[in-house]
């Protein structure tokens, strides 16, 4: 029996990985840097997979579910990224920072007070 180090040592890797973006994102509270994490994760759970196909066809069919779940806890991240970068708020004399969610807030409310606003 031909021992699989290759196919180990990337399952290794993907295990670290995801163990480091639950440290990350959970415990130091960075999802930019989780976000950046979990993009490296997903590459190392294709390469786990392709190489667990090779190995065994079964192996890699049991690695599908779990990397598509990455994938949509990837798109989860994107959101709460875009939810949360900071943009520019070229209204004022000084370019103040501005969550998204409240620029959005602050021109629903000056709409509806009967402001207009030009779109940025």
């Amino acid at each position: 029996m031909k021992v699989a180090r290759a196919e180990l040592f990337a399952f290794l890797i993907q295990l670290v990985l995801n163990g480091l973006w639950t440290r990350i994102f959970f415990g130091m509270q960075e999802p930019g840097w989780a976000f950046f994490e979990i993009l490296l994760l997903l590459a190392a759970i294709v390469i786990t997979t392709i190489l667990f196909f090779k190995k065994n066809a079964v192996a890699g069919w049991l690695m599908v579910p779990y990397m598509l779940w990455v994938g949509l806890c990837l798109d989860f991240k994107w959101r709460y990224l875009d939810d949360e970068l900071i943009v520019w708020n070229m209204d004022a004399s000084w370019q103040t920072p501005c969550r998204v969610r409240q620029r959005l807030l602050c021109r629903r409310s000056l709409l509806e007070v009967g402001h207009t606003l030009t779109v940025s």
